[in-house]
């Protein structure tokens, strides 16, 4: 499913998550918003997933960057709160920003 660079705003949907057969999921270069929802680590069937560029916000779960499938998933340029879990910091492109 690709919906990046859609000027998409909002957060992400917890119905994606009912898309169990998705293998690729892109909603990079938006302004989404919110927190990555824990429900997507239900989506086990992904090998891709870009949320890259968005206002996302919040901790990346662990068990959205340990699905079974991964092959490549990009966090960056986002607002993530630290530390990023080793799982996400070894599989994807992720950063987080300290806070003072």
């Amino acid at each position: 499913l690709y919906l990046g660079s859609n000027q998409l705003t909002g957060t992400i949907p917890d119905w994606l998550s009912q898309l169990t057969n998705l293998d690729e999921l892109d909603l990079g270069s938006n302004k989404l918003t919110g927190t990555i929802p824990e429900s997507l680590s239900q989506l086990t069937n992904l090998t891709w997933l870009h949320l890259g560029a968005n206002l996302l916000t919040g901790v990346i779960s662990e068990s959205v960057c340990d699905l079974p499938n991964l092959d490549e998933c990009d966090f960056s340029n986002n607002t993530f709160s630290c530390p990023v879990p080793p799982t996400c910091a070894s599989n994807c492109k992720a950063a987080c920003t300290q806070k003072n």
